[in-house]
């Protein structure tokens, strides 16, 4: 018999609006009370939520049952190496996933932490227990351009691979959340393919880095927009 597998996608981000008194108590319990709440693959994570489509519902999600498994954290830097430390209390399941293949069942769940925003793919079995997670998107708020600013961005493929669009600077610095942020930078796009296998483990598979390029804010801030969209150059490409 082929073992269940519980993939949970993850993001911590302000999500006040979604406030829900009821605390489930389990994993199970929670993907139980997303109902009939289902997205099919492909998913696209657009900057705009709205442009993702529905149906999305915010349950809480008992992240305290993985025991610190899942390195939830936020970055203090552009080359998102310095760890805040600082890791939300409360996560929210508001997307459960249609998977194309597999006895699977999928999820995203957000974290409440301010101006700061990272989404995490994890896989658990079907009763809960954690297997394997990886770091699927980042932004952070800027003032000055009035929006999210976004480093990395994800797709869930119809056959279910991951793929981590990533924008990485030349120079790094810390993040200002305020208005001091530089108004363009030079920096490098990298894509990289995940598979997900049978047992829920993430295995890489192919990687594409393409030639630096100048990446404005207002570029990476316009909710129209999404990095898997850009014209960049590939330099080179591997396969794992």
């Amino acid at each position: 018999m082929k073992k269940a597998i519980l993939i949970v996608l993850t993001n911590i981000s302000a999500l006040c609006c979604y406030s829900q008194a009821y605390r489930t108590q389990t994993v199970e319990e929670a993907f139980f009370q997303m109902g009939d709440y289902i997205t099919a693959v492909p998913f696209y994570g657009a900057r705009l939520q709205s442009k993702q489509g529905p149906p999305q519902r915010a349950v809480y999600f008992p992240i305290d049952k993985w025991e610190g498994k899942i390195k939830a954290n936020t970055w203090l830097d552009w080359h998102l190496t310095k760890p805040t430390g600082n890791i939300p209390d409360r996560y929210y399941i508001n997307r459960r996933f249609n998977p194309s293949t597999g006895d699977y069942l999928a999820g995203m769940i957000y974290g409440l932490h301010p101006a700061l925003s990272c989404t995490f793919f994890i896989t658990a079995t079907k009763s809960g227990d954690y297997i394997d997670a990886i770091e699927t998107s980042f932004s952070f708020t800027d003032q000055a351009h009035k929006g999210n600013v976004f480093l990395k961005q994800f797709i869930i493929t119809a056959d279910m691979n991951l793929i981590i669009y990533h924008i990485k600077p030349e120079t790094n610095r810390d993040i200002d959340i305020t208005d001091y942020n530089p108004s363009s930078f030079r920096g490098t796009r990298t894509d990289i393919t995940y598979q997900i296998g049978s047992n829920g483990k993430i295995k890489k598979v192919k990687e594409v880095i393409y030639k630096p390029a100048t990446y404005t804010l207002e570029y990476l801030s316009d909710q129209d927009k999404n990095i898997w969209e850009g014209k960049e150059e590939i330099e080179t490409t591997k396969i794992f």
